[in-house]
């Protein structure tokens, strides 16, 4: 019976993957290193007060830094909370992009993925059958061109970004193209 458990769960757990951002990570060292940066335009202020160029400097740095570290902050809380990059099961993949736009794709919807390296970054293009309901409801000019400009250069509106998921880049396209050839049929 035990024997039959474990399987059971290796099978289930096997059939869903999580991949999250990295986000993460270096949110949190960037939030450690605006209070010290805040604390330097302290310290530029205390020891030349009277100096101008300086003072307006430490002060700039005081203001910039501390409203990074207020605002990320927010943004540390909600990547916490939103962490996950792809989910993948065998119904469908749910890509999260970092402006917080979300694809739920079934399988049968995609055609192929293509691995697109463009100067030193490097891309997974999801190419669909139709273009997805969630791109086609953009209002946004900015982001309707750049959803277009996406479409002309790799052939898809929906890219990911291994750089910013955590995971090898070749693990995750192999993992993307096993999925879609087991579950795309």
């Amino acid at each position: 019976m035990t024997g039959f458990v474990t399987a059971f769960f290796y099978i289930f757990v096997s059939m869903k993957r999580i991949y999250r951002f990295k986000v993460l990570r270096m949110a949190a060292l960037l939030l450690l290193c605006a209070p010290a940066f805040v604390a330097c335009g302290v310290l530029l202020i205390r020891l030349r007060p009277q100096n101008p160029l300086i003072w307006i400097i430490g002060c700039l740095g005081i203001l910039f830094f501390g409203a990074c570290f207020i605002y990320g902050l927010g943004i540390l809380r909600q990547l916490s909370r939103n962490s996950e990059a792809l989910i993948l099961t065998p119904e469908k993949i749910t890509i999260r992009q970092p402006n917080g736009k979300q694809y739920d794709l079934k399988w049968n919807e995609i055609r192929v993925f293509n691995e697109i390296r463009l100067q030193s970054q490097s891309f997974i293009a999801v190419v669909t059958y139709e273009i997805p309901e969630e791109a086609r409801q953009e209002r946004n000019r900015f982001r309707m061109r750049l959803a277009k400009w996406n479409r002309s250069l790799t052939g898809s509106a929906i890219n990911i970004s291994p750089d910013l998921i955590s995971c090898q880049r070749n693990e995750l396209y192999k993992t993307l193209c096993r999925y879609l050839e087991k579950y795309g049929q």
